[in-house]
């Protein structure tokens, strides 16, 4: 081991040795490097016919060189902290973001199974919903970085938002309540169409955990708050018994809300592969996931409510494209990418009213939940000064 290190030592000291040579080397005039012996009396007979203006050109020239060289090294950091003032002047009011974002959710569902007791006997009913989610979606979206002129780390720190809405399509779902507590024995079906509407708003605090010009991380904290609606475009219905009736409900409606909140928490992550080319990805978690919901059958007179607690997912992953054009690669981005959503809550109060029948059916049973997920595609894009 001495042994190897002692040889590391010499070979780095000769490397040393050797760039201080060629360094001192380069200060020096042309013709002062390996010099041979007999030129010395050549450059004597030279210096007599040779006139004193040449041999103060000569010191001037090479008094010069080194002039040069330090005017190139002051200039380039005159530069460079001219540029760096001009970021600074800049971001003294902060960044500003805005993205616009096209999602088409190619496919997913909400499904919801309420599960209560009769108040005068211990018979259970079913109440199980299965609606859809298919379309087209948009996502409006702005990033507010703090000024750079912040003391201490509070440049690190940004502030986003963003609203997203839905033009989805109607799709067939199904409301189905099954008696007895035999959730093979349908009591009532009704199979229709829906056109669902989904409203979800954000609100995040992040910090730039790591900014290098290849790598970034940003940890986040923020709220989430989404609410879906659903409402029968058509529907018709069949009794039980084993007698496939159907009727339509004509004039009536079903009608379904449910609304998701909680607060979040996750992480921003981007690399850029090249200088026109960048992977994003942003992971969502929300660990107590809260959920209301009411429903109502307006042939019957059916109505329903439940709530749980639960937890959601949100994630998303893209490639980010920024035009090599003068005044766009400063400002402009686009994106193309994949997203995944997940909600569940379980337990909770549920309560359902028949109005014919003037019967309540309330419990406080773990087996009543809801569930939401979809996954899609997307197409943004960014706009930042």
């Amino acid at each position: 081991m001495k042994k190897t290190l002692s040889i590391f030592s010499i070979i780095f000291l000769t490397i040393f040795l050797f760039g201080n040579y060629l360094y001192a080397a380069q200060d020096k005039p042309i013709g002062t490097v390996l010099e041979p012996k007999n030129a010395k009396k050549a450059d004597k007979a030279a210096s007599v016919v040779e006139p004193k203006k040449t041999q103060g050109a000569e010191r001037s020239a090479t008094v010069a060189e080194p002039k040069n060289e330090a005017e190139k090294i002051n200039t380039a950091a005159e530069s460079k902290d001219k540029e760096t003032e001009e970021l600074k002047e800049e971001g003294k009011f902060g960044h500003l973001k805005m993205s616009g974002r096209y999602i088409y959710i190619t496919n997913g569902d909400t499904r919801h199974d309420v599960s209560a007791e009769y108040a005068a006997d211990t018979n259970r009913s079913h109440l199980r919903g299965h609606f859809p989610l298919k379309g087209s979606m948009y996502k409006v979206s702005g990033e507010y970085s703090l000024p750079e002129t912040l003391p201490c780390f509070l440049p690190r720190f940004s502030l986003d938002g963003s609203y997203t809405g839905s033009a989805l399509t109607g799709k067939s779902a199904y409301l189905r309540e099954d008696a007895g507590g035999n959730r093979n024995n349908p009591w009532h079906l009704w199979e229709f169409n829906t056109r669902p509407t989904i409203s979800i708003w954000d609100a995040n605090l992040s910090y730039k955990l790591l900014n290098k010009d290849k790598f970034s991380i940003e940890p986040f904290l923020g709220y989430q708050s989404q609410r879906q609606y659903f409402r029968s475009d058509s529907a018709n219905w069949t009794s039980q018994y084993g007698v496939s009736t159907s009727r339509y409900l004509n004039n009536n409606e079903i009608r379904y809300s449910e609304q998701f909140w909680g607060a979040q928490l996750g992480l921003k992550a981007a690399y850029s592969a090249f200088n026109w080319l960048s992977l994003n990805t942003k992971l969502t978690y929300i660990p107590y996931l809260s959920s209301h919901a009411e429903g109502r059958e307006d042939y019957f007179g059916i109505t329903y409510k439940h709530h749980g607690v639960g937890q959601g997912v949100n994630a998303e992953v893209g490639l980010n494209y920024i035009p090599q054009v003068r005044f766009l690669k400063e400002h402009v981005s686009f994106g193309l990418g994949y997203l995944f959503n997940w909600y569940k809550t379980t337990g909770g109060h549920a309560t359902v009213f028949e109005n014919n029948s003037g019967i309540w059916k309330d419990s406080d049973s773990n087996l009543t939940y809801s569930r939401s997920w979809s996954q899609g595609v997307f197409g943004d894009m960014t706009v930042s000064w």
